[in-house]
């Protein structure tokens, strides 16, 4: 558990100038010392061991200094021409803390008292049963400002100062598994989404760091349409299809062909910068073994996922296009949040809950689109999230139409659209999370 010692002095302190001053308690302001350092290691230090113990993985008792963090983010800024930092939450029972490092501003933190663990439990209850819900309209905007005034606006005068483009999430317990991107500015009329890239980090020492452009990138393709037990999923070869370049296309598989021992096989072979399974994949309580992503054939527990060989080289980029989430369970978010750990890859991008198959071939199809020319690989999310935000996705002529083109629709799927169809609301797009390495 945290060690809140490391800033006990400092607390006393800062408090009592506070109170002398005359000054609410409800948020204190960002404040620059040592001992904060001391406690981003204290937080990385620990997330490790949780991670280590969740998948039984020795985790090496690594410090994180934020000066070596602040120069590996310059170092990336140098390649990839995109400046990022690094935001850690920590939910105590009586406020939320923020520590942040960018590559100019080492390390601030900033303690919220109006949100007490009870009080962030129940906003991100009521603002994740909303997002994930198009049915309810507006129903997440409240919580999802609320969440925003807790979060990101104590730290956002830093992130603007610093010019920050990609914002790098790492969060404690109860904050592993959330949809940051939806998160809304009233200020400023705007999602999350609209001000910065995004992702989630596990911990600032389990990544995997560096830049490799996915351009020209092979793509293993793999998917199932058709369950015994599991709800089919009939836009799956639709969305294979949408994965633009032809060369992307000459590796997919489909049912029967998908199981563990052909993609072992044909990953071995090809050695594909990404491997891209739609398929139903849950992230459940209890140890990984409960967790599962399901092949054709049976499904692979979680705790089996290293036996795909994709440490060995690390695959850049595993996406997961049809993954549930159990919200609110600690066990089920590390196991979503340490996805990229577990497997051995760079990093992977997989959903929160299970969108509509329309959502998921429109988001795929603008995600790989824009993998051509986006700098990183949490730039081309963000483009294809707010491509659907802002309507550019929509069904007209029995196709999906997207910035690289219109995508062809099964009947199946055709029977369940409509005319003019677009994919606004945080539904379809904020579930999409990309995890680890974000460049």
């Amino acid at each position: 558990m945290f060690k809140r010692t490391v800033l006990l002095f400092w607390t006393l302190f800062l408090t009592t100038l506070l109170l002398m001053a005359g000054v609410s308690q409800a948020q204190r302001p960002l404040v620059e010392i040592d001992t904060v350092a001391d406690a981003i290691n204290q937080m990385e230090k620990e997330w490790a061991r949780d991670y280590g113990d969740y998948f039984g993985i020795p985790m090496l008792d690594l410090d994180t200094h934020v000066e070596a963090v602040a120069e590996t983010l310059r170092e990336l800024e140098e390649t990839t021409g995109r400046k990022a930092a690094v935001l850690w939450l920590m939910s105590t029972p009586k406020y939320l803390n923020l520590a942040l490092t960018t590559p100019d501003t080492l390390a601030t933190s900033s303690d919220i008292f109006s949100a007490d663990a009870a009080s962030l439990e129940r906003t991100l209850r009521a603002f994740q049963r909303g997002v994930s819900n198009p049915r309810r309209s507006n129903a997440y905007q409240a919580p999802a400002a609320q969440l925003y005034d807790w979060i990101i606006a104590p730290v956002v005068d830093v992130l603007r100062r610093d010019q920050i483009d990609i914002l790098l999430i790492c969060g404690g317990k109860g904050l592993r598994a959330i949809p940051f991107g939806a998160l809304y500015d009233t200020a400023r009329n705007q999602f999350l989404i609209e001000q910065f890239s995004l992702a989630q980090i596990p911990a600032f020492n389990l990544l995997q760091t560096g830049h490799h452009s996915l351009k020209d990138a092979q793509v293993l393709a793999m998917g199932a349409s058709e369950f015994t037990e599991l709800p089919d999923l009939p836009g799956v070869e639709a969305e294979l299809q949408s994965i633009p370049l032809p060369r992307w296309q000459s590796r997919a598989f489909l049912n029967t062909e998908f199981t563990p021992d052909r993609l072992r096989q044909e990953q071995a072979d090809c050695n594909c910068e990404i491997v891209h399974l739609a398929t139903h994949a849950e992230f459940r309580p209890g140890t990984p073994d409960n967790s599962y992503i399901q092949f054709f054939d049976q499904p692979l527990g979680l705790d089996q996922v290293r036996q795909l060989g994709w440490g060995d080289p690390p695959v850049e980029l595993v996406v997961l296009s049809a993954c549930e989430t159990a919200s609110g369970d600690q066990d089920a978010e590390l196991g979503f949040a340490g996805l990229a750990v577990q497997s051995g890859a760079k990093s992977a991008l997989a959903s929160l809950w299970l969108i509509s198959d329309l959502g998921t071939v429109g988001i795929m199809g603008e995600f790989y689109h824009g993998l051509q020319t986006a700098p990183t690989k949490a730039d081309a999310l963000r483009q294809a999230q707010l491509a659907m935000l802002r309507g550019d996705v929509a069904i007209a002529n029995d196709q999906i139409q997207t910035r690289s083109g219109g995508i062809e629709l099964t009947p199946e799927i055709l029977d369940f659209t409509q005319e003019g169809q677009t994919f606004t609301h945080p539904y379809y797009w904020a579930a999409y999370t990309l995890i680890g390495n974000a460049w």
